[in-house]
């Protein structure tokens, strides 16, 4: 009976496109910034992220930013974090004192301008082709400097944008003006987020990125995970005809 309830659930969870998520945020073990393409490699004891590259955000990405407070396990994985990478902060963490410091969540929230980057750099797109398993880089958890800090404490939107030396730069805007342009280098990154592709065809028998979506989650009917296999699908449809 339990396992037949187990069966049930688990297809509802399908039906509904998501499958439960083992994993939240990985703790860095190499350097990751927002944006970057590559593959999840796993061993016994760590999780590690490949890079590839990152695609140019000449259009920039609007983001989501959210300050949280220090618990117990975010500190855990922050001084994990400082053992094993590259560490420009320092956090006091005393689970018994108010208040407690803190830290930013960073989204990517404009997944449709991040899919319309990529699909227009033949480089990065042919990687993702060939790879049915790339990931993109989607969140970030980060202690930030003491000037990311104060700008996302003055701005009403952050946006992320490539510059032409392939640089990454976050702009700090106010009602519709830019006021601070910071990059992350005095800041500390302590967790990432990953995100998977997922294909569609074109009307003209062409296959492109349509969406991406979380760790976890299944594409849609009409997308594809494997665009190989999408491919395929497209060339024998054709001889079908």
């Amino acid at each position: 009976m339990r396992k037949l309830l187990f069966l049930l659930g688990l297809s509802a969870l399908v039906s509904c496109g998501t499958l439960p998520q083992k994993y939240d945020y990985y703790v860095p073990v190499s350097y990751v910034e927002l944006g970057f393409v590559g593959k999840k490699q796993k061993s016994v004891h760590q999780t590690e992220f490949k890079a590839f590259g990152i695609p140019k955000y000449e259009n920039k990405v609007r983001l989501k930013v959210i300050q949280k407070d220090f618990s117990k396990s975010y500190f855990k994985k922050y001084t994990k974090a400082a053992k094993l990478s590259r560490v420009t902060t320092n956090v006091v963490y005393n689970d018994s004192i108010a208040p407690k410091p803190t830290f930013l969540n960073i989204d990517i929230e404009d997944r449709v301008s991040v899919v319309s980057n990529i699909n227009a750099q033949k480089p990065v797109f042919n990687y993702l082709k060939r790879s049915p398993q790339a990931t993109i880089v989607s969140g970030l958890q980060i202690v930030p400097s003491n000037s990311f800090m104060k700008s996302y404490k003055n701005a009403d939107a952050v946006y992320l944008e490539t510059d032409h030396h392939d640089k990454q730069w976050f702009l700090f805007y106010k009602k519709g003006k830019l006021i601070e342009k910071i990059d992350l280098n005095n800041s500390t990154i302590f967790g990432y987020k990953l995100s998977s592709f997922c294909w569609e065809a074109t009307e003209r028998r062409k296959i492109k990125i349509a969406t991406i979506v979380d760790e976890g989650s299944v594409c849609t009917k009409m997308t594809k995970r494997n665009p190989e296999k999408l491919e395929q699908e497209l060339t024998k449809s054709s001889f079908d005809f």
